[in-house]
């Protein structure tokens, strides 16, 4: 199994892919989000990974955090299967980010997390993954991340 994990925290990152690694997945890491358009352009660029991990507070160029990226993940289709899992300690899971995470098919995870909820959390992410369907916005929203990713690929 394939996962990616996003975190900007040194410390943090290494323990996550630690325990991802222990649960069975292989991963690929990133520290930053340049955008969202170049989040998803790196995860369209080969299969879809079984898990994508990202916080919600990124160093970013843009105003994007990982929200924004878990979101546009599931909605422009190259993420469809996969168990989306954001993380925060910035943000508790009433907030409005933790709605708009849940609001996408995937799962909101307070930090601190430990190996136990990471693997809850995981199991809830694929199952939500498998049931999610969007509304209609959503489907609005996913043709306009589909053109414009098409549209920066043909440009790149």
């Amino acid at each position: 199994m394939r996962a990616v994990v996003v975190e900007d925290d040194r410390d943090l990152r290494d323990a996550l892919v630690r325990v991802m690694r222990l649960l069975g997945y292989e991963v690929v890491e990133a520290d930053q989000l340049e955008s969202v358009e170049a989040g998803l352009r790196a995860l369209s660029r080969r299969p879809a990974p079984d898990a994508l991990l990202v916080d919600v507070l990124l160093p970013s160029r843009t105003s994007a955090n990982g929200v924004d990226l878990a979101r546009a993940a599931r909605l422009s289709g190259c993420c469809e299967g996969t168990a989306i899992v954001v993380v925060s300690g910035a943000f508790g899971p009433d907030s409005v980010e933790a709605h708009r995470v849940r609001g996408s098919g995937a799962i909101f995870l307070p930090k601190p997390v430990n190996i136990g909820a990471l693997d809850q959390a995981l199991f809830a992410a694929r199952e939500s993954a498998a049931e999610w369907s969007p509304t209609e916005a959503q489907v609005i929203a996913m043709n306009i991340y589909r053109a414009a990713i098409h549209s920066a690929s043909s440009a790149a």
